[in-house]
């Protein structure tokens, strides 16, 4: 319910709760196949992550949305 509540554009609630959970979900696992799965996803997400708000914070030029101007 709080996060319906809360700006979509707030950085900092995303990154405190979104991230933060799905970033600790490779230390959950218990086999170890889910473990090598749970790292390889894991390394997926944090580059995911840091592309993502590198370009929402506009420090990333050579992204595809860049130049782009809607009319």
């Amino acid at each position: 319910m709080i996060a319906l509540l809360h700006d979509l554009y707030d950085h900092k609630f995303y990154e405190g709760n979104c991230e933060v959970k799905l970033l600790k979900i490779k230390d959950l696992m218990n086999t170890d196949m889910a473990k090598i799965i749970a790292q390889e996803r894991h390394q997926f997400l944090e580059k995911f992550l840091q592309e993502f708000w590198d370009e929402w914070e506009g420090k990333n030029e050579n992204n595809l949305w860049h130049g782009y101007h809607r009319n």
